[in-house]
């Protein structure tokens, strides 16, 4: 970020200078009309590498802007080495899982919130109000399968947890349970 403000104060230094060196005299009238083209054509390049720059600066802060708040985002690396930028939040969640599920393979983000998908049908859903919550197995699969995050059972709430005769886990609008019914497993679905 250093080397980018650096850079960032030489090409606005830099306009600063070819602009004054253009405002010098000249003895005829060709050779104005030849500097001050060279001296506008010197500002616009100037004036675009001082905007590359800053936003350069941004990115690279992890500064971004959405409706006048400021929300940190970070680099994330797939399986495959794609490269995308997330929540900072979201990405240390996904740190803390990296060692036991390995690299996310997909990362899928909406206005929902955000969805780390792993080896092995593991995934960890993250939204800003509630942060990052895993799910795994059969429950998983279920939400998955029906919208994932646009799923009207919403984001999970927290992990799974075991019930008698199964697992349970809360959404924003409901839970999810993988019980056994009848002698056979199956998921029931409560929306609130």
């Amino acid at each position: 970020m250093k080397r980018t403000l650096v850079a960032l104060v030489s090409v606005v230094a830099l306009a600063g200078g070819l602009s004054a060196c253009g405002s010098e005299p000249t003895d005829t009238p060709s050779e104005s009309t030849a500097e001050t083209s060279a001296d506008t054509n010197a500002d616009t390049n100037a004036e675009s590498a001082a905007t590359s720059a800053t936003e350069s600066a941004s990115q690279e802060s992890g500064a971004e802007a959405t409706d006048g708040e400021v929300s940190e985002s970070v680099e994330l690396k797939t399986a495959d080495g794609t490269v995308t930028l997330v929540p900072a939040d979201f990405k240390a969640a996904i740190d803390e899982v990296v060692g036991e599920w390995g690299d996310p393979e997909t990362i899928q983000q909406d206005a929902h919130g955000a969805l780390a998908s792993f080896k092995e049908g593991n995934l960890l859903a993250w939204a800003q109000e509630s942060g990052a919550a895993p799910l795994v197995g059969k429950i998983a699969e279920t939400w998955a399968n029906d919208g994932g995050l646009n799923n009207t059972i919403g984001l999970p709430t927290g992990p799974e947890e075991e019930i008698d005769g199964g697992w349970t886990q809360t959404f924003t609008n409901g839970v999810i349970n993988w019980v056994q019914n009848n002698g056979k497993w199956e998921a029931e679905i409560e929306q609130n």
